[in-house]
């Protein structure tokens, strides 16, 4: 088996979409020790929230150029291409986004540490 097949078999159980309004994000839940590292060289919540959804985030559905609501612009209704520069300009117009994608986010972490921590029970 290839790197590539068991990186995604490992991963497969952590990915899943969270929908917001329509639109549809692909993320993966951090690893612990992921989770960890970012707790722990952010020296902010502001900058834990922006890191810990950055480094999730792994695509969208059915966002548009208007989703990003830049004032006094007209952005067409086009779709808004995925990528990780796209990332960091759709989380500073969208504050409201990056606050559903963490809340979501941790609330799959505390689900995923009790699945493990059950796991060590059994």
């Amino acid at each position: 088996m290839e790197f590539i097949d068991i990186k995604a078999a490992i991963e497969r159980p952590r990915r899943f979409s969270h929908e917001i309004d329509g639109r549809v994000f692909d993320l993966i839940v951090p690893t612990q020790f992921a989770a960890d590292l970012a707790l722990e060289e952010a020296r902010t919540n502001t900058r834990i929230k922006r890191r810990v959804v950055s480094e999730a985030l792994r695509g969208w559905m059915h966002l548009t150029l208007a989703d990003l609501k830049v004032p006094d612009a007209a952005l067409p209704a086009e779709p808004l291409v995925y990528s990780p520069e796209m990332v960091e300009l759709l989380l500073d117009a969208r504050p409201d986004i990056e606050w559903d994608l963490f809340a979501e986010l941790g609330r799959r972490v505390g689900e995923r540490r009790k699945y493990l921590e059950d796991q060590k029970g059994n």
